[in-house]
């Protein structure tokens, strides 16, 4: 038998974010699907998401992120060697000095990830944790709604 540990997939609606920057300045666009997770240990289960969206042929308006306390010179050379060449222009490492969306995610684990429909500042969906049938299909709605 496998083990392998388990948490929930949580779905909260309209809610304010924090700013999100980039350790090179970049700011993520007005409207976005924004898939990410608060450390590169999320970056497998960013994965499932980045399928999910392909799938669907939604990856033009998506942005992934790692989001990290104080980015260092090392992170960002690991996010290089990380992210394939074709998704950098679409992967932001961020800084979260005040630690203002650790507190606003509350992952579970380091491995977990987000993505979250995103306008204006708000996250019109946000999911955390593994996408569920339930939870793509809750996505998927409200992306269709704001589109």
């Amino acid at each position: 038998m496998v083990w392998r540990a388990s948490y929930r997939t949580l779905i909260a609606k309209d809610l304010a974010l924090p700013d999100l920057r980039a350790a090179d300045h970049r700011a993520i666009p007005d409207f976005t699907i924004l898939v990410g997770g608060m450390s590169f240990h999320a970056y497998r289960e960013m994965a499932i998401w980045k399928r999910l969206i392909l799938s669907e042929s939604l990856w033009d308006q998506c942005v992934q992120a790692i989001i990290l306390e104080s980015p260092t010179a090392e992170d960002l050379r690991l996010a290089d060697a990380m992210v394939p060449r074709s998704e950098r222009a679409r992967t932001l490492v961020c800084n979260d000095p005040d630690l203002q969306w650790w507190g606003l995610l509350q992952l579970e684990r380091p491995e977990q990830s987000f993505a979250a429909v995103v306008a204006s500042n708000q996250a019109r969906i946000m999911i955390k944790g593994v996408p569920t049938e339930d939870a793509w299909d809750a996505f998927l709605a409200e992306l269709k709604r704001e589109n």
